[in-house]
């Protein structure tokens, strides 16, 4: 098997199905409903950390698929999300 192959292997094992499953799907139904969806992740496109796989935001990118992170997210939605942290170690 050639390198190639066996990084793209690789790929597959270290990126788990439901990151590639996410992307592909927003990518498919922004296409099918003229729509833009948003891919939402905790993962900054900053430094690669090593990885043999490039990080979400950079294969959204990649993809013409937007994305942001959870940050951004709650700012976009901050006056529509109400967050209330609860004492559960009664």
């Amino acid at each position: 098997a050639s390198l190639a192959h066996q990084k793209k292997g690789k790929k597959r094992h270290f990126l788990p199905f439901w990151y590639r499953y996410s992307i592909i799907l927003a990518r498919k139904t922004t296409i099918t409903l003229d729509n833009q969806i948003t891919v939402v992740t905790e993962e900054t496109s900053s430094n690669n950390d090593n990885k043999l796989f490039k990080k979400i935001p950079s294969i959204c990118k990649e993809l013409n698929v937007e994305c942001i992170g959870l940050p951004k997210l709650i700012e976009l939605f901050n006056k529509e999300i109400n967050v209330q942290i609860k004492n559960t170690s009664a």
